[in-house]
């Protein structure tokens, strides 16, 4: 009885989690607070050729907006960012903040931070964008930089 009343606890728990939200600035992605909004779906027409955010809400009303208008968005869990026509993952933040392009066969970019510009993840770039103190932390933190380097 005390594993049902668990597993039901953790179900709720998760169901009321809102898996879908937009970024308006990179501040919102670490932002934990739930939108008052919940929002039902998010879609992309047309993958990364189209220059719209569809997102509808649970109440029924639809919102569109422009890829330059909102920072990025988070959809069924993943967190995505908008940068320069391209929809990038989000992997992994700490040292630098990790990237992977929202794709079957996925390059990987980083960037300092949230606001920086986001650069193809190569030796010869990760030398030149990062400082030394701040490579080795990433050296440290991340396998694939270890690989790369």
């Amino acid at each position: 009885m005390k594993v049902l009343l668990c597993i039901f606890c953790v179900l709720s728990f998760c169901s009321g989690y809102a898996q879908n939200k937009i970024f308006y600035s990179s501040d919102d992605v670490m932002n934990t607070v739930e939108e008052t909004h919940s929002i039902d779906k998010v879609r992309i027409p047309w993958g990364r050729l189209g220059k719209s955010i569809l997102v509808k809400y649970a109440d029924g009303c639809e919102a569109s907006f422009g890829k330059k208008e909102i920072w990025g968005f988070e959809k069924d869990g993943r967190k995505l960012r908008l940068y320069e026509g391209e929809i990038f993952e989000i992997v992994d933040s700490g040292a630098i903040v990790l990237y992977k392009t929202f794709s079957p066969h996925p390059v990987y970019y980083f960037s300092e931070d949230f606001n920086a510009n986001v650069v193809l993840l190569a030796t010869g770039k990760l030398k030149k964008v990062l400082n030394d103190r701040k490579l080795v932390e990433a050296y440290k933190q991340f396998k694939i930089i270890r690989e790369i380097l």
